[in-house]
């Protein structure tokens, strides 16, 4: 139970890494319908939006 808080501080530290890295391609950070953040890649788009059926971006 004592380690749950380092635990936590490592988790956040991990993440912003990560997603420092992937802001720096280009990637863009968004929050979807249920709340979560999600990392759009450059001229992307959530999955589940748009027709599927529609060829190319």
């Amino acid at each position: 139970m004592a380690l749950l808080p380092v635990g936590l501080v490592l988790s956040r530290q991990y993440g912003a890494k990560y997603s420092a890295q992937l802001e720096t391609a280009g990637f863009t950070p968004v929050t979807d319908q249920n709340g979560r953040l999600r990392d759009v890649p450059p001229g992307g788009q959530l999955p589940g939006h748009g027709n599927p059926f529609i060829g190319g971006a």
